[in-house]
């Protein structure tokens, strides 16, 4: 045979004999035929195809995919029992690379396609008409783009679509809401455009509906109100305006809902909370909210996760909120709150994390707010805050690693008992008036990275003229950053 001076390539053919349907592939290039299903010969074609285009595979996942064991036997891959054709492959977390092929497209039993956290990338050039039992689809965090194929509106038995963490762009399509047994659609992290499709409102089934950070504006539709099923609804980190459809407050399924760091306007209807028994998440941070924090939110006995900072909220803190027994993170800060911090919140003893920073409060910190003892972080910073710190201030928590109080009015000495607050890594105590010997026992920190007690009026330990808070620190080896500044310390540092 005459030859032309290439390097020969790959032939292989396949003679699927039940329709004579011939699929080839050339080398690395593929050339479409009909995409029949035709037989279980057609599904380890269409594997080995995939394999083909597979670039890296370090942990040697495919390397059982040949002819010495039957496909159905080959890593990530089941069959069903009858006819042995594949049902699913779950390739998930294998650290592959490369492209997929279209044969995919000839697994017309398939029902679950799981490649998440891989590093696959290219379009995703799968018939999905081709694949009618599919069921699943997930995809997360690879490195696909393009659009979202159009024939994914013919899986009428799809019940999950995972395409989070991707770079899919185009708007999100209208058609995805043909899917009448879809439950799970999360399409975070992308680069899509456009408006939320009202459509959605016709998926009956759906649970669980997040389409946070890409580029999104518009309103929310109130028609996503009927949505009654919905236990997840998250839309945060787009360009979304508007007010917020009273419809969204009446699902009682809800339990996350996330708006937050978008444009949205307007107020948190009065009753808010008292048609959502199951809620546990609600973000709606860095928005413009405004008006005050309704106390009915102190109805939601579920709630483990507010996080309001950052809108224009007004009003003072509700006492309500101390009915919240199973909140973990309160989060009210850089509003326009005013009036005290009530002293009832010490009754929340889950709370892990209490921040009110930059705000108008004023009055003095209750002691009961130091006495939970799960608190890993507290921010009063940039307030009005007067009054002394509690003596036994540190005693009771043991987990805490961020204090912050910066930008207030504390007087009185800095108690030494935070010393017992032994996972302490931060303290920002400056532009206060806090008086008194610096105490030395802050010294025992071990954790401790940075400490900032510049402008007050801290002193030198009694009749101690050596600068001894620095030498204190020897035993603080993660210390990185320490400002003293703008006291009245003074004295000799020693060399050593």
């Amino acid at each position: 045979m005459a030859t032309t001076g290439r390097s020969p390539q790959l032939l292989v053919f396949l003679l699927c004999f039940s329709s004579f349907t011939l699929v080839v592939v050339l080398g690395q290039r593929e050339f479409p035929s009909a995409l029949v299903p035709l037989s279980n010969m057609t599904d380890q074609f269409a594997l080995l195809s995939f394999k083909s285009l597979v670039t890296k595979d370090p942990y040697k996942v495919l390397s059982n995919w040949n002819s010495n064991i039957t496909f159905c036997n080959w890593n990530g891959v089941s069959c069903s029992h009858g006819s042995q054709r594949v049902v699913a492959r779950n390739l998930s977390e294998k650290a592959l690379e490369g492209t997929i092929s279209l044969y995919i497209s000839n697994l017309s039993f398939l029902q679950v396609l799981d490649l998440s956290k891989d590093n696959f990338h290219g379009h995703l050039p799968i018939d999905f008409s081709h694949l009618p039992w599919l069921e699943k689809l997930s995809i997360w965090r690879n490195h696909f783009n393009g659009l979202i194929p159009q024939t994914t509106s013919h899986c009428h038995h799809h019940q999950v679509l995972f395409a989070a963490e991707n770079e899919f762009y185009g708007s999100i399509p209208e058609f995805l809401s043909s899917l009448p047994k879809l439950k799970f659609l999360n399409l975070y992290d992308n680069g899509l455009t456009g408006t939320i499709p009202v459509t959605f409102a016709n998926i009956s089934k759906l649970e669980h509906l997040n389409i946070g950070q890409n580029q999104m504006h518009g309103n929310i539709h109130s028609e996503l109100g009927s949505i009654t099923r919905l236990q997840v609804f998250c839309v945060e980190k787009n360009i979304l305006t508007g007010t917020l459809p009273e419809s969204l407050f009446n699902l009682s399924a809800f339990q996350k809902l996330s708006l937050m760091t978008n444009q949205l306007t307007g107020h948190l209807p009065k009753d808010v909370g008292c048609f959502w028994p199951n809620l546990q998440v609600l973000f709606a941070a860095e928005n413009e909210l405004c008006g005050s924090i309704p106390e009915f939110l102190g109805c939601l006995q579920e709630l483990k996760v507010l996080n309001l900072y950052d809108n224009k909220l007004t009003g003072t803190i509700p006492v309500t909120f101390a009915n919240l027994s199973k909140l973990e993170h309160l989060n009210i800060g850089q509003n326009h709150i005013h009036g005290n911090i009530p002293s009832e919140l010490g009754s929340i003893t889950r709370l892990q994390f209490f921040s009110v920073e930059k705000n108008n409060l004023t009055g003095t910190l209750p002691d009961s707010l130091f006495n939970l003892s799960d608190q890993q972080t507290l921010s009063f910073m940039t307030n009005q805050l007067t009054g002394h710190l509690p003596k036994d201030v540190g005693h009771f928590l043991p987990n805490l690693k961020l204090l912050a109080m910066v930008d207030n009015n504390f007087d009185g000495p800095f108690p030494p008992s935070f010393s017992n607050a032994t996972s302490l890594q931060t303290i920002t105590a400056g532009h206060n008036k806090f008086s008194g010997p610096t105490p030395l026992e802050l010294g025992s920190l071990t954790q401790l990275r940075r400490l900032y007690l510049h402008d007050n009026m801290l002193t030198n330990a009694p009749n101690n003229h050596e600068l001894s808070i620095l030498t204190s620190f020897t035993n603080c080896r993660l210390l990185e950053d320490v400002d003293l500044l703008c006291n009245l310390l003074n004295g000799i540092l020693l060399a050593s």
